[in-house]
């Protein structure tokens, strides 16, 4: 596959912080701190674009999502809020609709989507949804090993049916997540295995919320400390036993001067960051 251009150099600004990071991502690397992802954008037939803000601390303080149409602008603002308790860790996560005022930039709430709030214990953190549709899962539940590593992840949905991931790590990223889709009454009705491999660069995403959903966490991608290039994904029989099929998607980046990917491309998907 072909590389795309790779773009110029980043401002180095302070890091975020966030309670998703299994490492610290105040560590520097040859000695300098790590960018600010400020975009995140993929091109598969249209334009998708998910953009970050940060507060004064450095945290993390909105996740915005777009979507940009052949020939026209932005639309479909769809904005996610984060709120912290007094410890900093993350609290809430308030999504909705904007109308965005063209002159001030100020925004009104025409719609609210979900709120998720967060509660901490012991090696286990629950996210349960507040507000927000049946299409909105009710409960996740994430076990948290003694290396801050998310180890297990279960989805509840409103309609009684469940999501449950294992995720095995090595050398800091994740490298096998096994899947299993249960109906209301037990019985499996899914289930696969994803394998990765990675480089050996930063992720810019480690840590971040509302990458690819708002309401749902993705392990993988934001608790990994390198990028993904190359998802093995394995179907299996209900139980576990046999491979019915594979596929396999190869990821190629291009780098700036820091080694922070800038491009990327996947057959016909691509896309890249932006920093501050």
């Amino acid at each position: 596959m072909l590389l795309l251009a790779c773009s110029g150099n980043v401002d180095v600004v302070e890091p975020t912080a966030s309670v998703f990071t299994p490492i610290a991502q105040t560590t520097a690397i040859n000695n300098e701190l790590p960018p600010r992802l400020k975009r995140f954008t993929y091109l598969n037939r249209n334009l998708f674009l998910t953009e970050f803000t940060y507060d004064s601390r450095g945290r993390q303080a909105s996740t915005w999502a777009y979507i940009q149409r052949s020939g026209e602008g932005k639309e479909n603002t769809s904005p996610a809020f984060i709120r912290y308790d007094e410890q900093g860790r993350v609290a809430a996560i308030e999504e909705g609709s904007y109308l965005v005022d063209a002159a001030t930039g100020s925004l009104t709430l025409t719609k609210a989507y979900s709120q998720q709030e967060f509660t901490y214990s012991l090696n286990r953190l629950t996210i349960r949804q507040t507000l927000g549709g049946s299409s909105f899962p009710v409960k996740q539940v994430f076990d948290i090993d003694g290396n801050g590593y998310y180890v297990h992840q279960v989805i509840e949905a409103a309609s009684g049916y469940r999501s449950d991931y294992t995720f095995r790590y090595a050398d800091g990223n994740v490298v096998q997540a096994d899947y299993t889709s249960i109906d209301p009454s037990g019985v499996v009705l899914n289930r696969t295995r994803t394998l990765y491999e990675y480089d050996t660069n930063p992720n810019p995403l480690l840590g971040l919320l509302g990458v690819n959903s708002i309401v749902l966490m993705d392990v993988p991608t934001s608790t990994s400390k390198n990028n993904a290039i190359k998802y093995t994904v394995q179907r299996l029989t209900p139980d576990g036993s046999t491979t019915v099929s594979s596929t396999v998607v190869d990821y190629k980046y291009q780098y700036n001067d820091r080694g922070y990917p800038v491009s990327y491309m996947a057959g016909t998907l691509q896309g890249g960051f932006t920093y501050f």
